[in-house]
């Protein structure tokens, strides 16, 4: 099937598209529209092994105090964070 849809694109080898569609490749905080979700850390639950601070991408996750806390403005809503918390600390909220 690979080699028909090549043939009827004008492809002659994986080599003649490979990489193309990397220059089209949006990152997700390009991405218009709504981030209606938005990450929370909940202090009773977490322990503070600072996974989630360290790994953000978008430096959302701060110590304040003696607490991690999201900052909502910064959180682009990749839910890394969600992932990586092994005692499901950090979760996804609704933001209105």
């Amino acid at each position: 099937q690979m080699e028909g849809w090549m043939e009827k694109k004008g492809y002659n080898s994986l080599e003649d598209f490979r990489g193309r569609s990397v220059a089209k490749i949006i990152p997700p905080s390009q991405i218009p529209g709504d981030k209606p979700y938005k990450a929370r850390i909940q202090p009773e639950t977490c322990q503070k092994c600072l996974r989630c601070l360290e790994a953000c991408p978008y430096g959302a996750i701060a110590v304040v105090g003696k607490k991690l806390v999201v900052d909502p403005g910064k959180c682009d809503g990749c839910r890394l964070c969600v992932s990586l918390c092994a005692h499901g600390a950090a979760e996804f909220y609704l933001n209105q």
